[in-house]
């Protein structure tokens, strides 16, 4: 889901944040080893990955806010990395 500007959500059904934490990893890796070819060279592009675990019964809204808390976390501490809450 785009949730705006640089806002993606992505939902892993039925994962644990065992299983997550190696797949939003490897998508951190891949987008800042990625060729930004129409980016001037000096720009940099990376990923701040916030990520909540959800269980029956638990809001979505809760979910997502839980989620951009843990991105902001990531961004904060410097950024290019996944931080789950």
């Amino acid at each position: 889901l785009n949730l705006g500007r640089d806002r993606f959500a992505l939902v892993l059904a039925d994962t644990s944040p065992d299983d997550a934490r190696p797949m939003l990893e490897r998508l951190r890796v891949l987008i800042a080893n990625r060729s930004w070819r129409h980016l001037p060279s000096n720009i940099r592009v990376s990923a701040s990955i916030g990520a909540a675990i959800g269980t029956d019964g638990v809001d979505t809204e809760h979910l997502f806010t839980t989620a951009e808390e843990a991105m902001l976390n990531a961004k904060r501490a410097g950024g290019d990395r996944v931080v789950f809450h």
